[in-house]
């Protein structure tokens, strides 16, 4: 009986914590990349990988950087020796790297197709890619731009969802979940799991235009844990500028349905940004500062290699 209690205390400790609500609070100010760096432009993703310390920054024009010896990510903003710049075909708009299969993930996005596709080292040694979800259409240039991996899952969402008319009508549309197979790589054979995720309708309105569809949609998703996920929501422009704003959900299959459960960022129902240094904001990963030890959220922003906009960097901390 006192084993049974324990157990089911501990069940309950778990949920409490997997659906726990977020603070989050910006850390320094706004980093600025220079008109003369004449590199980092149309940056739609970005990744830090602990284990190799390397920076992983992609455009969606084709354009691939490695940053090597980077102490910190206003280092980025800098041209250095340690740059490695690569002329790609592909126009990605999320990277993921997966430290159990040693894999590079990424979604790819054109005018009238999309896809998520993943190699080992990167760029390929092989044109033939370890993990690749089927193409599908791409409707008025939005398609998947989100992807985001935990230790068992691999996540992926579309911009305006599967069914841009029901996207439309509803607010509402589905991510997909992929769990590994036996030699712990994601595996699409036995389909993916999919979780109902909701866009809040005042946000939808605020981005509503004249036009037949909406332009509120997800720009990119993280992790927070095994449970938890930050939605980065974007509709660009809005009044002459980018609206961004911060979703956390945590996943909910109590009720026999698969939902993602919003949860509350400074006890509101997300986190705003709301500055005039606000860009087209597409990017996120996880770096952790070494003089505070603090896990910081580094947000990066797609300047559409426009002279009017910038690259932008914010670090956030989240806890």
């Amino acid at each position: 009986m006192q084993h049974s209690l324990f157990i089911t205390l501990l069940s309950l400790i778990s949920l409490s914590v997997s659906g726990q609500d977020l603070t989050i609070k910006p850390f320094g100010d706004f980093i600025v990349v220079p008109d003369t760096n004449k590199q980092l432009h149309a940056i739609s993703g970005i990744e830090y990988i602990p284990t190799s310390g390397q920076w992983h920054l992609a455009s969606d024009l084709g354009d691939y950087f490695i940053f090597d010896n980077i102490s910190q990510p206003s280092d980025l903003i800098r041209q250095s020796s340690s740059t490695r710049a690569r002329k790609t075909t592909f126009r990605f708009e999320a990277i993921r790297y997966d430290t159990v299969s040693k894999t590079y993930y990424f979604a790819v996005e054109t005018d009238n197709i999309t896809y998520v596709t993943s190699y080992g080292p990167f760029p390929p040694t092989s044109l033939t890619p370890d993990f690749y979800l089927a193409t599908v259409p791409s409707y008025d240039n939005s398609g998947i731009e989100a992807i985001a991996l935990t230790k068992d899952f691999l996540w992926v969402a579309p911009e305006r969802g599967w069914d841009f008319k029901e996207y439309d009508a509803t607010g509402r549309m589905n991510f997909y979940r992929y769990g590994r197979n036996q030699e712990g790589r994601f595996s699409t054979t036995a389909g993916p799991e999919q979780f109902v995720y909701e866009v809040d309708a005042a946000a939808r309105n605020k981005c509503r235009t004249d036009k037949s569809h909406e332009r509120l949609g997800v720009s990119e998703l993280i992790a927070v844990d095994e449970n938890r996920l930050l939605v980065l929501e974007r509709c660009y422009p809005y009044q002459n500028k980018t609206y961004i704003r911060l979703s956390a959900v945590a996943v909910n299959e109590s009720s026999g349905q698969r939902l993602l459960k919003r949860l509350k960022i400074n006890q509101q129902d997300a986190y705003e940004f709301s500055t005039d240094q606000i860009d087209n904001f597409e990017g996120m990963t996880w770096w952790t500062d070494p003089k505070t030890g603090k896990r910081l959220l580094v947000v990066i922003s797609d300047d559409n290699a426009n002279a009017k906009q910038r690259t932008l960097l914010r670090l956030l901390e989240v806890n």
